[in-house]
């Protein structure tokens, strides 16, 4: 390519980058960040409905058949203690309880931690023993690690890569439509990844 050539592509480039920085995040960036942020807060909703913990694998139990007459009447009275009824769901509470902030001007996505966390979710993300006075006394309640980044939502993961390369082809076809016509004019069609194969 002649320099001339190159030059006016290069300026071609910056005025693009004026004129999308003046479209709003929104329009691009910000959509991108929302269906990132939608996609992380359904794969921690599929670990508590599947069973699984951030990387992958299956939530320990800590007594699969129970023989203390305690552990046994109070399953059989809370439904939600069933063994049809996945690991921490419970009520659906803490299921339900995920929400990503965007911070530093939409650069980075910040997992909350609200009450459903701080009052016991903490507690099994980290693994506890049941108290003196509970239900079921003193009894070791294995980690089970629902909150966190996702393996797949980290550097390398599938859901990672799959975001930064749908970014990065709606950049490309948006830059190229500018060159081609002057203007932007590009729907940013990110959907999210709420249907990915999470842990494959």
């Amino acid at each position: 390519m002649a320099l001339k050539s190159v030059i006016k592509l290069a300026d071609r480039a910056t005025k693009f980058a004026d004129i999308a920085s003046n479209t709003g995040e929104e329009a691009m960036y910000g959509r991108f960040i929302k269906g990132v942020a939608d996609g992380l807060i359904g794969r921690l909703q599929w670990g508590i409905d599947n069973g699984k913990n951030i990387n992958g694998a299956p939530f320990k139990r800590s007594d699969p058949s129970p023989t203390r007459e305690a552990t046994i009447k109070m399953r059989k009275a809370k439904p939600m203690h069933s063994p049809d009824t996945p690991i921490l769901y419970g009520t659906g509470k803490l299921r339900d309880s995920f929400s990503v902030t965007p911070t530093a001007n939409n650069t980075k996505l910040k997992l909350d931690k609200n009450s459903a966390y701080n009052d016991y979710g903490k507690h099994h993300n980290s693994g506890f023993t049941t108290g003196s006075k509970s239900a079921i006394p003193n009894v070791p309640v294995p980690a089970r690690k629902f909150w966190g980044i996702p393996r797949t939502w980290k550097e390398g993961g599938t859901a990672y890569n799959k975001a930064m390369s749908d970014l990065a082809s709606t950049l490309k076809f948006t830059f190229k439509t500018y060159l081609d016509t002057g203007k932007i004019g590009v729907e940013f069609k990110f959907k999210g990844y709420g249907q990915l194969p999470w842990d494959s």
